[in-house]
């Protein structure tokens, strides 16, 4: 993960050593390590009777070894800890992989249990580096280093290139992580040799550091993306987060506290204690470009040697970096992932971890949507699904009044209000009743009897549910019994959104229905053609819940032969 400081000329040397073979974030991870084992040998801080200690707490052999760990990544929660192990014997690609995610996690007596590497998909023989995860732990936002093979032509023009993943999301199914999907941003064709990245705790913003300029990778500026899709897909063009933030220097690292307002991140040109420090600042106002003046972490957290990446769960108590050991601590190695208290002036407002469950009558779980409205003005502060299990995490602004509302497929909307205090809420269950019969809301879809067998997506997703996958199995079974000559996918969407992002929504979801056929449907011999229609075509009025409901379909058109 990317530390490039030009003016420092230890790194322009290690620039020099990496730059041929390394990939974007996995030049960032090493040259991190780098100039952390060159700082411990030039710049180890000398103690003195006037020196603050620097008070450290290492996790322990679970999560540290003789390997070089960095880029911690803690839940919300507190209770997951992810990081980046370099060069390991058991990184997916062995001694000479130079980045794996792992994953360790909170024990009943407080320590941490031995870590796990997530394996694939999740990593490659290459660099592989997790930035960002969501609250209920489905959701993350990665550097991918395996390669996707591309052919332009047929035959003997045929050409084929590889080129890395990169910046994409992974996502958590059936407790299984699904294989990397890019995102894309508007007007960015790449994101050079060296970036970092994050997404706000709503999922609506991602934040990026990287360098216009792709011929001089060092100095990183911090940028800001809005979504477009609420699949966080795709994202506007990068607007600059401004010159209160941003220097002639690097910038980098960047952690939304969960507050959503807190911005924490690593910078060599505003005024700090060594090469490269941490520091806090916060947004003004609902501002993303207007930011206070940022405020150093302080010597118990910044040395003169090189600070980058760092993260603080939802209590905003506690800060994870990683680092070289002083002289008195314990060490694993080159590079261990350290804990420490948090000055109270430098904490983020403490957000409110609420976990719950959506269930049906008896308990079965229903995956479906929960969505957030502040009880003042209605506003929809947040929304989130829940997975097949029925479970959903949120994150939410303390001492607020709120309307946490559950919905699924064939049932009409419960909702419970709720007081958000500092403290973590849990126990919610939200459950839910068989759709009234006047259609208030969604009804079941018999596909094995329906003219025009439709399948239905949650808001502003193209994500298949479980409940999606049971009508889609129940398809997969008809077409093996018929001859078909095609069959049409006609996607829509309710008007939630602007238009051309719903017509963007909608195609991709004939294309997830697509995917899902001819991977698991078995209907490969069969050609299947896609067409998105976006908001045109409503089943129902969109001034309900369940119009909308009913409007976020594909419709599957079985082509019969003549």
């Amino acid at each position: 993960m990317a530390v490039p400081t030009s003016s420092i000329p230890v790194t322009r040397r290690i620039f020099a050593l990496l730059a041929a073979p390394l990939h974007a974030p996995l030049l960032v991870a090493a040259c991190l390590l780098l100039l952390m084992a060159s700082h411990h040998a030039l710049a180890q801080p000398t103690p003195t009777d006037d020196a603050e200690p620097t008070l450290r707490e290492n996790p322990g052999p679970g999560v540290n070894s003789t390997a070089i760990e960095i880029l911690p990544l803690v839940s919300p929660d507190g209770r997951t800890l992810y990081f980046d192990r370099k060069y390991a014997p058991a990184n997916t690609g062995g001694v000479d992989d130079d980045d794996d995610i792992y994953m360790a996690t909170l024990q009943p007596d407080g320590s941490w249990g031995n870590a796990v590497n997530l394996g694939s998909p999740m990593n490659s023989p290459k660099s592989d580096v997790l930035f960002w995860i969501s609250a209920d732990g489905t959701t993350g936002l990665m550097h991918s280093g395996a390669t996707v093979k591309t052919t332009i032509g047929k035959g003997k023009k045929a050409k084929t290139t590889e080129h890395t993943v990169g910046l994409s999301l992974i996502r958590r199914v059936n407790d299984a992580w699904a294989k990397p999907t890019p995102i894309i941003i508007q007007g960015l064709a790449s994101l050079g040799d060296s970036y970092y990245a994050t997404i706000s705790p709503d999922g609506r913003k991602l934040i990026l550091a990287y360098n216009t300029d792709h011929s001089n990778p060092d100095n990183l500026d911090l940028f800001v993306c809005t979504a477009i899709t609420s699949d966080m897909t795709r994202w506007s063009e990068p607007t600059s987060l401004g010159s209160t933030i941003n220097t002639p220097m690097f910038e980098g690292a960047p952690f939304m506290a969960a507050d959503n307002r807190t911005l924490y991140f690593a910078s060599a040109g505003h005024d700090g204690l060594g090469e490269s420090d941490l520091f806090m600042t916060r947004r003004i106002g609902n501002s993303w470009n207007a930011w206070t003046t940022p405020v150093n972490l302080g010597p118990t957290i910044n040395t003169p040697m090189f600070e980058a990446s760092l993260s603080v769960p939802a209590t905003g108590d506690y800060i994870y970096l990683s680092g070289s050991g002083f002289p008195g601590e314990d060490n694993f190695g080159r590079s261990d992932i350290y804990r420490l208290q948090l000055p109270q002036e430098l904490r983020p407002i403490p957000a409110t971890l609420v976990q719950g469950h959506l269930v049906a009558a008896g308990g079965k779980p229903v995956e479906g949507l929960v969505r957030v409205e502040r009880k003042l003005d209605g506003l929809e502060l947040f929304s989130t699904t829940s997975d097949h299990n029925g479970r959903f995490t949120l994150v939410l602004p303390p001492d607020t009044d709120v309307t946490i509302i559950g919905w699924g497929n064939g049932y009409d909307e419960q909702s419970q209000a709720v007081r958000t205090s500092a403290q973590p809420i849990s126990g919610i269950t939200l459950e839910l009743t068989t759709a009234s019969a006047s259609g208030a809301t969604m009804p079941e879809t018999d596909t094995e009897t329906a003219a025009i067998p439709v399948i239905y997506f949650p808001t502003g997703s193209a994500i298949i549910t479980t409940d999606s996958e049971r009508r889609l199995q129940s398809l997969a079974r008809q077409y093996s019994r018929k001859r078909l000559q095609s069959i049409t996918l006609v996607g829509f969407t309710d008007d939630e959104g602007e238009e051309a992002m719903n017509d963007s929504l909608s195609l991709r979801r004939a294309n997830a229905v697509k995917a899902w056929l001819q991977q698991n449907g078995g209907v490969n011999n069969i050609p299947i053609q896609t067409i998105g229609k976006g908001e045109n075509n409503p089943q129902k009025g969109n001034h309900t819940a369940a119009g909308k409901a009913l409007n976020r379909r594909v419709e599957v058109v079985e082509n019969e032969p003549r």
